[in-house]
């Protein structure tokens, strides 16, 4: 039982940590913290039903055209909105509070668009189960500690090893320092939204085979990638993984030894000590800015 619940934990973590991956990429390169994070990965998971289960298209394919209209709305939202309200001085909770406006009206529109019903995402794998150790997984589930990893990896390396990604993160430390030095800030930002809006795809796209699509789907998963985040170390790439990883853990021993109804609770009051203990989570992020 043990092995099955740490494999399950595992996996959970995985899924948290790629959410909270999504809160991590726009801090650390804006300084912004977008509430808006979860319900990108429910518009993703639309799209991806949409493309996968109404218009036939292969799973790969919907995958590509899910990011790439994601990617352009993401750069869509900075441009058009966050931009517009940064050039008039907003900043700190006011631009927290537009974000959580953002993510009201998306999750309107998608009520509007799509319906309030729950819709079945198609099984991507032609098999049901897994069998790891004893326990019987979907397979889409297994996809996704292998896809958060090699997205967690690839995010690493683009902000760390590519001048795009270091330019990103000079705009956020200080922007007008960062154009004196010739980086495009009104790129660099765009970009930064457009990536985090990446990760919220492949989210959805991972997510909705799982629960199924619904109005609800990111907001509920949303709060434990935040939590993994913030845990982690807001805007630590690592850190967003170490904490999901280490709450999915949590949740899955006490979901099974103790009671499943106390999980996240525990989950939380685990998350009380850390922050208690390192209050710039574990990995001792620094905050870019304060919100």
């Amino acid at each position: 039982m043990l092995k099955s619940l740490i494999i399950v934990g595992l996996i959970m973590g995985s899924i948290y940590g790629l959410i909270g991956l999504g809160y991590s990429v726009i801090y650390r390169a804006s300084g912004i913290m977008n509430l808006a994070q979860g319900e990108l990965i429910t518009l993703s998971a639309f799209l991806g039903y949409t493309f996968f289960g109404v218009c036939g298209l292969p799973y790969g394919v919907a995958l590509i055209l899910t990011v790439v209209i994601m990617f352009a709305f993401g750069v869509l939202i900075q441009k058009g909105l966050v931009a517009k309200y940064q050039k008039r001085g907003v900043t700190g909770v006011y631009m927290l509070l537009i974000t959580f406006g953002l993510s009201r009206v998306i999750n309107g529109g998608e009520a509007l668009i799509f319906g309030s019903n729950a819709k079945r995402f198609p099984s991507i794998f032609n098999i049901s189960t897994v069998n790891i150790l004893g326990a019987h997984l979907q397979p889409e589930r297994i996809m996704c500690l292998f896809l958060a990893l090699i997205s967690m990896l690839l995010v690493h390396l683009f902000m760390t090893k590519t001048k795009t990604g270091i330019g990103m993160q000079a705009c956020a430390m200080h922007s007008k320092a960062a154009e004196a030095c010739g980086i495009d800030v009104v790129k660099s930002n765009g970009l930064t939204w457009g990536l985090a809006s990446v990760v919220a795809a492949m989210c959805g796209m991972m997510l909705g085979p799982i629960y199924g699509v619904t109005l609800l789907l990111g907001a509920n998963l949303s709060q434990m990638g935040f939590a993994s985040s913030v845990a982690g170390g807001m805007g630590n790439i690592y850190g967003a993984m170490v904490g999901g990883i280490i709450i999915g853990l949590i949740e899955s021993l006490v979901g099974g030894y103790v009671n499943s109804t106390w999980k996240s609770m525990i989950a939380y009051l685990i998350l009380f000590l850390i922050l208690a203990v390192r209050p710039t989570g574990l990995f001792n992020e620094q905050a870019v800015r304060d919100v």
